[in-house]
């Protein structure tokens, strides 16, 4: 298993300087994860990750840190993430990061 790993600080998404984005293969199925590491200030948001590419959004839940990647986004040559914070009457996007797939045929 494969975990990509994010900081995120306020409405901020930052890749981890300690984690490896390259050479990330399209196509792999339950088997790449995100990880998230959120500042002090974002304790008891609820969070959710928010995948995207030209023609499709998808969400899934972060919980204690972690979340799957949806299959759909597997597929493609490159997606987007994002983190939703929702707290009583709160609703924080943050920034995006492109995630770039090697396509193999």
């Amino acid at each position: 298993m494969r975990v990509l790993k994010f900081n995120v600080n306020g409405q901020t998404l930052e890749k981890s300087k300690d984690c490896d984005f390259d050479h990330i293969v399209a196509g792999s199925k339950n088997y790449l994860k995100m990880h998230f590491s959120f500042s002090d200030e974002l304790k008891g948001f609820r969070k959710i990750a928010r995948f995207s590419d030209d023609e499709k959004e998808d969400y899934m839940p972060i919980i204690e840190g972690f979340c799957n990647v949806p299959e759909e986004m597997l597929k493609k040559k490159y997606f987007r993430v994002g983190v939703i914070l929702m707290n009583d009457d709160k609703y924080i996007p943050t920034t995006q990061q492109c995630i770039v797939q090697e396509v193999i045929s």
